[in-house]
């Protein structure tokens, strides 16, 4: 999905798949509107930490949760960076969400599955060992 702002920071265009995924019409998410997709535990900390970005003219990446249409939310890794004039004047910000959720679900299954062999050999009484079938090790 992708999305532009003025050189302030107040959005003016989101791509049709950004419109679609969120299940909004561009006028209901134009300047700041797009808040009202994001997630409200995390609303304040991303207006805050882009904010701080427009007025460094620094690249941006965070990563949140975005509501679907139909009220779900996936989470989603967030980039802008800022189109400059020759002078490095800051005229609009270009960004980019990807999806992350399956990326994090996978992460999160391995990271249980890694605390619980963790956890068995470190209750086990005997010791533990692999073997392939013709017994080497």
């Amino acid at each position: 999905m992708a999305w532009m702002t003025d050189e302030k920071g107040k959005h003016f265009w989101f791509n049709r798949r950004w419109l679609e995924f969120s299940g909004r019409k561009f006028k209901d998410v134009e300047n700041d509107g797009w808040k009202t997709a994001h997630h409200p535990d995390h609303v304040a900390r991303v207006s805050e930490r882009f904010a701080q970005h427009v007025l460094s003219g620094e690249n941006w990446e965070d990563t949140f949760p975005l509501r679907k249409a139909d009220g779900q939310y996936r989470w989603f890794l967030s980039r802008a960076f800022p189109i400059k004039d020759e002078n490095g004047k800051v005229l609009r910000w270009f960004g980019t969400n990807t999806d992350i959720t399956d990326q994090l679900n996978i992460e999160n299954a391995l990271r249980k599955s890694e605390q619980q062999y963790r956890i068995l050999t470190e209750l086990s009484p005997q010791i533990v060992w692999e073997s392939s079938a013709d017994g080497n090790n």
